[in-house]
């Protein structure tokens, strides 16, 4: 890569929403202070998708390998950039973190370089196909569930499955028969929401965990989350707050312990989108 430059550095592990926040909060920093860009995306068992397997892009990625490498010479830096002013002369900067950076003030936030991206036909085509025989011309509500194993304690704990079952009773009632889109990371879970909420739509069983396929069939979740009038997510997860730096200032997204404001109230107007790839540009229609 042409130097001077920044690289994003994503761990094996990272999921897509830590992934995701961290390459183009990172592209936009290089932007910025007029340096070249170049990001790691390692995959492999715990996650099986390249970044231009998901969304099509021409950034220059370099392997995991590369990366130490040239860590001997330009050690990995944190997301909190206090150490820019003492590494103004390195010509590399790595930053390897799982948290969007924090960027200067006066650099604008990185949200509006997701919303330009585009996913990859084999993404477009099923996003599509499942918003025109459910959700076009009105608007829904997205309901995202995380009950698997590996998810961290703390969402497993302050959102059990009970707590959707009552909020979205709720909506229900202060809404009249508004359509749910479903997006679980079990088939138990998605299982459980359309059980007590017939008519709920949801992808079904997403395959091996995250293998490409799967991955895939999550950014479909995610382009239809951000294209319902709300979300409905867990406590301390990323891709729900991914689904809403997607989608704009024109939605909410609640949680188990997010602030009251941030809940669907009786009296709010439902928006609802034309083109769900591009979740942003909404129309407003009342129930």
């Amino acid at each position: 890569m042409k130097r001077p430059g920044v690289v994003a550095v994503t761990r094996p592990y990272h999921g897509l929403g830590n992934r995701v926040r961290v390459v183009l909060s990172a592209q936009l920093l290089a932007e910025q202070t007029g340096r070249s860009f170049a990001y790691v995306w390692p995959t492999g068992r715990p996650f099986g998708a390249r970044m231009d397997q998901l969304w099509h892009t021409d950034r220059e990625r370099i392997s995991r390998a590369r990366s130490i490498l040239l860590s001997r010479a330009h050690p990995y830096r944190d997301a909190g950039l206090e150490w820019i002013p003492e590494a103004a002369d390195d010509d590399l900067w790595q930053i390897r973190t799982s948290q969007p950076l924090a960027l200067p003030e006066g650099i604008d936030a990185w949200h509006p370089l997701l919303r330009e991206l585009r996913p990859v036909s084999e993404v477009a085509d099923r996003v599509h196909r499942v918003f025109d025989d459910h959700f076009r011309g009105a608007p829904y509500v997205g309901v995202m569930v995380r009950t698997h194993a590996v998810s961290h304690e703390n969402t497993l704990r302050e959102s059990p499955i009970e707590w959707y079952l009552d909020r979205l009773s709720e909506i229900r009632r202060e809404h009249g028969p508004v359509p749910f889109f479903v997006s679980a990371d079990t088939v138990a879970a998605q299982e459980r929401i359309q059980a007590a909420f017939p008519g709920a739509v949801g992808l079904g069983d997403k395959g091996a965990y995250n293998s490409l396929g799967a991955l895939r069939l999550s950014l479909v979740d995610l382009y239809l989350l951000a294209s319902s009038a709300h979300i409905v997510g867990p406590h301390y997860s990323s891709f729900p707050e991914l689904a809403l730096y997607l989608a704009g200032p024109a939605i909410r997204l609640e949680t188990s312990r997010s602030p009251e404001d941030t809940r669907l109230r009786a009296m709010d107007e439902l928006t609802h989108v034309e083109d769900p790839t591009r979740p942003s540009e909404r129309k407003r229609a009342k129930p």
